[in-house]
């Protein structure tokens, strides 16, 4: 089974849930992001990809600043309580 890291717990992927709200800023997002990373790729993870709406520019600019390259946009991929929303799938392959 997947699961999602959200600023506010792990839910199965696919999970139909409230959008969560941001608990940290985009400094804090960058700095969790690194070590979450640096700690997935030191136990022997070769791949991580993250997602965030197409309409969260912030989510965007800090996966980049992580290492996370852009590799495209999934269609209507998630449905948040506004409705679906595109998202962006970024990935960090060592």
């Amino acid at each position: 089974m997947t699961y999602v890291l959200t600023t506010q717990s792990a839910i199965p992927a696919g999970s139909l849930a409230a959008t969560p709200q941001p608990i940290i800023d985009a400094e804090g997002g960058l700095r969790v992001l690194g070590a979450v990373s640096v700690w997935a790729f030191g136990t022997g993870f070769h791949r991580l990809h993250l997602d965030h709406s197409f309409r969260n520019a912030a989510s965007c600019r800090v996966a980049e600043k992580a290492g996370f390259v852009l590799e495209g946009t999934k269609r209507s991929a998630a449905i948040h309580a506004d409705g679906r929303h595109d998202m962006h799938l970024h990935a960090w392959v060592i």
